[in-house]
């Protein structure tokens, strides 16, 4: 546009009354370019509708590159309401229940403990460091005082899930092992 401009006028100054009519009429056509290309950036600004921090994605990295629809651009986490998840041991699976309180101990917090309850246990098991774990929700039971947490804070749990003596806590998993043995060999379990 700037560049069309500079040239009608430079038309105008030498009078030159056939340029300067086709040059009005670019002028009016870049114009128009310039409002729908407005337009669409008006259509491409990404807002959040809550306040939220960032935990992933960087466009400065991406400058030029082409977006398909439906392509995830950023991942964002609001910091009102935070979620903890859990990874039980599939051993384990039975004890869980919806309902279940527990404390958790964050790693950059070791000050202090947090109370949380569980409020769903998904019907997904990932398999990491060797084993199998059930994904658990829980929702942190959280005083009135202004706790300030970040995405992705990590820790360890204690969900309470009743008595037991102590032998039979030192030896859960080596029943599972042994149970499992048993079932696969012999059909007994």
């Amino acid at each position: 546009f700037s560049r069309i401009e500079r040239e009608y006028l430079q038309a105008v100054a030498f009078g030159a009354q056939g340029e300067m009519a086709v040059l009005q009429a670019r002028l009016t056509e870049a114009e128009a370019e310039l409002e729908l290309i407005d337009q669409q950036l008006q259509r491409l600004r990404i807002s959040s509708p809550v306040s939220a921090l960032v935990i992933s994605g960087d466009l400065s990295q991406r400058l030029g590159d082409p977006v398909k629809a439906g392509e995830l651009l950023f991942l964002l986490a609001t910091l009102d309401d935070f979620k903890v998840r859990l990874k039980i041991p599939e051993y384990r699976l039975d004890a869980i229940r919806v309902g279940a309180r527990g404390e958790l101990f964050l790693n950059a917090r070791t000050e202090r403990s947090y109370r949380f309850e569980v409020s769903a246990v998904k019907p997904q098991l990932v398999a990491e460091q060797g084993g199998n774990f059930l994904l658990v929700d829980a929702k942190l039971l959280l005083s009135e005082e202004s706790v300030s947490f970040q995405p992705g804070m990590v820790g360890v749990a204690r969900v309470e899930v009743g008595r037991a003596s102590a032998l039979a806590v030192w030896t859960r998993q080596l029943n599972y092992v042994v149970g499992r043995f048993l079932w696969r060999w012999f059909g007994i379990g």
